[in-house]
């Protein structure tokens, strides 16, 4: 018999896009919705307005109702995220054996060409040549006239960003920085970061100067970087991370954590918005008492000059310039709500913070909205696909071939991004106390071997750039060198420097390359160049709480001469400071275990060797996509779309159990830039293009 589809989705964002196209369905045979939501600073939710479009999964019997019993089937969830350009490079030895040989012969010419490309770049050179401009005459015997600094710059930049779209990076943009955010809650190694962007310069406008043009203010929010462009995140492929064990000591935390966080959940709300309010409330009062105070100061001065004008009058000096030149002036600049001493606020900076006359009032966050890693399913529910029932074939090819079927309609998906369905087992599958059937199988659950699941990036690049360090240099005056001439002194006075002379240390740092391994989405922040701990909403709850409450016993003791209130005073005193002492101490190992051992571990490249390595992959996925395109080419009619040559290869390297991205017009570019196609736009035999490559490799050593 055919297969019964049987599908259960609770929520999905189907495309996980730049669109933010939101894909649902319900219970079994129920329509699969296609339609757009807005995307905003939350994950997308569930929207049940109007149907755009509604195609069916038809049932092979007629019962549409899902099991009454819950116990019947358990949901197998995956987690619906963006995939990347990466190919497999297995699908190498999928090509045809003429393509398979012309793609080792196309990647050693990529290969060369880039290391011919490298060499003129003074980031892959030694330290010590980092003080002065990088002499091409010593590693080429022709004598080529030295770049500026800024041309190695911008030159750097574009080889890097052309490595990262060949080798097949993506940009993690706000949506993924939201999964992650996400699926921090129900981590195992859960770390609450905050990534500290101090002391680092925007780099976004050097990459990306095309989201930094005023026609791009007020445009999609998925298209603007993360981090405020300090920090460019990229990454490529995914993998698992797996964890087993009977993790008693794990199971405890997480369950104590979740009844604390639960429990607290609506109590920190409501201080949130309390805070809030508070905050718009000082912020009025603090900008009407400073706007008072301005227009006092100018209505004060103008009186003074006045008065003092109409005494210099009747005296007949009115008119002397030097007289109005000592006249006082009103240079009283007002800072208000969200504005900077130097006018340029940030646009990220959600939070309020009253500056007047240059110096910061407050800012009040402890109890933020929206900005916590609190434990809620909510939270995770809008990125997942779940399917009940599942007899006989895993819920990624359902998906996928519902998608090559036209059953789902994935013209916005294909537009932007493909789909990636990742398996996920947390730690709050084994211990739920919030469900029935969580409570009911909590104890078995707790004791039972258990085995998780953590999707993690299997590559991540990080780049940024610190700012440069000026050491403040204290110059003697004028006077003190012409002494210093007279006794025959200057050369022990520091050098005096010119106007049109530049320091040393002016210019820009060295960008900071550093590529990872196995991520786990969860802690995507903890490879931020620099991040702090920073309180969970609850977290700060408990710990005012305690303190409140221990203030309260301490003042009671004081107030009532009464022993059981010193006993109580002593014992919330003794619990507060070993509370203290032990939260914060497991926290800050924790913390050191993550730098010691985390990132050393995942840490793969730096520096020049981040960058040979993005050049090498680069090469070889460059090479592969254009092979493939050829098999496609050959294989295929004369009028093809670019999207069927997109499936075409999807399906060849994963049999139509994932997706990514293929631009198969930038592989077209390369097939006709090593002279592929006749003037017709037919392919040339396999002879010719061995004969094309190989002449294009001497032509490359003869420049």
């Amino acid at each position: 018999m055919p297969r019964k589809y049987s599908f259960f989705y609770s929520l999905i964002v189907g495309s996980a896009t730049a669109g933010g196209a939101v894909v649902t369905a319900f219970a079994t045979a129920k329509p699969l919705v296609v339609r757009d939501a807005p995307f905003n600073s939350k994950a997308p939710q569930l929207i049940d307005e109007e149907v755009i479009a509604a195609p069916i999964l038809e049932p092979e019997d007629d019962d549409d109702s899902p099991p009454d019993d819950d116990d019947e089937f358990d949901p197998i969830c995956r987690v619906v995220a963006s995939s990347d350009n990466k190919l497999p490079p297995m699908l190498a030895s999928k090509l045809s054996p003429s393509s398979r040989q012309l793609f080792q012969q196309l990647d050693l010419l990529y290969t060369a060409q880039s290391k011919k490309e490298l060499r003129e770049l003074s980031y892959l050179q030694p330290d010590s040549t980092d003080s002065m401009p990088f002499d091409m005459t010593q590693v080429d015997a022709e004598s080529r006239i030295p770049m500026k600094h800024d041309d190695h710059e911008t030159k750097l930049i574009s080889t890097i960003k052309r490595s990262l779209d060949d080798g097949g990076y993506k940009l993690m943009d706000k949506r993924d920085l939201d999964l992650c955010s996400a699926l921090n809650a129900g981590y195992l190694l859960r770390l609450s970061l905050f990534p500290d962007l101090r002391n680092l310069d925007c780099i976004g406008e050097e990459f990306y100067p095309e989201l930094y043009t005023d026609s791009s203010e007020g445009s999609d929010p998925m298209k603007q970087l993360i981090l405020d462009g300090k920090v460019l995140l990229f990454r490529r492929g995914y993998t698992k991370e797996v964890t087993t064990g009977r993790l008693l000591l794990p199971k405890l935390d997480y369950f104590q954590t979740s009844l604390v966080q639960r429990s607290t959940g609506s109590v920190t709300r409501k201080l949130a918005v309390f805070e809030r309010r508070l905050e718009d409330f000082i912020t009025n009062v603090v900008t009407q008492v400073n706007d008072y105070l301005q227009h006092l100061n100018e209505f004060l001065t103008q009186k003074c000059s006045d008065l003092v004008y109409d005494v210099l009058d009747s005296v007949g000096l009115s008119n002397n310039t030097f007289v109005v030149n000592m006249m006082p002036k009103n240079d009283t600049i007002c800072f208000t709500d969200n504005t900077k001493p130097n006018g340029s606020g940030s646009k990220s900076d959600t939070s309020k913070t009253t500056y007047v006359r240059g110096n910061k009032i407050f800012k009040l966050n402890r109890y933020e909205l929206g900005s916590s890693f609190d434990i809620n399913d909510a939270k995770i529910s809008p990125f997942l696909l779940c399917e009940m029932g599942n007899e006989t074939s895993p819920v990624e090819r359902d998906i996928y071939d519902a998608i090559d079927a036209g059953k789902i309609d994935s013209a916005s998906i294909y537009k932007s991004s493909a789909v990636r369905l990742l398996e996920r087992i947390s730690i709050e599958n084994y211990v739920d106390f919030f469900s029935k059937k969580g409570r009911k199988n909590l104890v078995t659950n707790y004791f039972k071997y258990s085995t998780l699941l953590e999707p993690s990036y299997e590559e991540v690049v990080v780049i940024s750039r610190p700012t440069k360090k000026v050491l403040k240099r204290i110059t003697p005056p004028k006077w003190m060198y012409d002494a210093a001439k007279i006794f025959d002194m200057e050369d022990r006075m520091p050098i005096l420097k010119n106007a049109t002379s530049k320091d040393a240390d002016d210019g820009m740092e060295a960008l900071e390359i550093r590529a990872f391994n196995d991520v786990p989405m969860a802690n995507i922040l903890a490879v931020s160049p620099k991040n702090k701990l920073v309180f969970r909403p609850a977290d700060a709850f408990v710990f005012d709480f305690v303190s409140v409450a221990t203030f309260l016993a301490l003042a009671g003791s004081l107030k009532f001469d009464s022993p059981k209130l010193d006993l109580l005073a002593l014992v919330s005193i003794t619990l507060f400071a070993v509370r203290t002492f032990f939260r914060y101490s497991n926290k800050y190992a924790r913390y050191d275990l993550l730098v010691n051992k985390f990132l050393t571990s995942k840490l793969s490249h730096r520096g020049a060797g981040a960058l040979n390595y993005l050049a090498q992959e680069a090469n070889s996925q460059k090479a592969l996509r254009a092979m493939c395109i050829r098999d496609w080419l050959r294989e295929s009619d004369r009028v093809s779309t670019l999207a069927e040559g997109e499936v075409y290869i999807n399906d060849k390297a994963f049999g139509g159990t994932s997706r990514v991205n293929i631009d198969i017009q930038a592989g077209l570019d390369d097939l006709r830039e090593i002279e592929q196609f006749t003037s017709t736009n037919e392919l040339i035999d396999d002879d010719a293009a061995r004969a094309v490559i190989k002449r294009v490799w001497d032509k490359t050593f003869d420049d």
